[in-house]
């Protein structure tokens, strides 16, 4: 069942031929809030970020101020928008708001403990993987018009990317609000974390700094 769901997420993404209009962005998830600390089910509740979280985006926006996006879009749920502010402030930008870059829907099992492999699920109450992915790659092909662009949103549209654009990411990669950067080059693209320690391959040893 978990390779079916992963299979069925990354098939539907490379089939789409989604190509950004631009050869380099930045990705942001959001930072932790009390429902990942305590591996809660959110979805689309929209749960705010805890003091972690809080630390987390404060960070992040230290770090983006090395590299400089020249704008930035969110999701419209409040863990995101919380992070997404210090990134603005700290840039001078204004956060532009796309409800097609919020978490896939996982209907009755949100707000409830995580047992199993959620993303294996099935009810009518939970949006469809192919849904899902066909909304994120939406929200992706609006935001991503030009170069250095930032989005800010959650887990599941980085596994999104990850299938639509070919990549295999470690683990890590899914860590609470690591800056990535997605660059295109003659081979393909490539995902790189950002830290404060350095730029750090995204199929690589994970950062020296992850858990700050």
């Amino acid at each position: 069942m978990i390779d079916d769901w992963k299979e069925r997420l990354r098939s539907r993404a490379v089939d789409a031929d989604f190509t950004p209009r631009c050869d380099r962005f930045y990705f942001l998830r959001h930072g932790q809030t009390e429902h990942n600390r305590q591996r809660i089910c959110q979805g689309q509740t929209d749960i705010p970020l805890n003091e972690t979280g809080v630390a987390q985006a404060k960070e992040a926006a230290s770090v983006f101020a090395q590299f400089k996006p020249v704008a930035m879009i969110a999701s419209d749920l409040s863990r995101v928008r919380q992070t997404a502010k210090p990134v603005a402030e700290k840039l001078g930008l204004d956060v532009m708001i796309d409800a097609n870059l919020r978490e896939r829907g996982f209907g009755i099992y949100e707000d409830k403990t995580i047992e199993g492999q959620l993303w294996s699920f099935d009810d009518p109450s939970v949006e469809t993987i192919e849904d899902f992915v066909d909304r994120s790659l939406s929200g992706f092909t609006a935001a991503l018009t030009r170069n250095d662009v930032l989005v800010v949103t959650h887990g599941g549209l980085r596994r999104v990317l990850e299938g639509a654009l070919q990549l295999k990411m470690s683990y890590w990669a899914s860590h609470n609000a690591l800056p990535l950067r997605f660059t295109n080059s003659p081979s393909g693209w490539k995902a790189e974390a950002l830290t404060r320690a350095g730029i750090w391959p995204t199929d690589g040893p994970e950062p020296s700094d992850l858990n700050r």
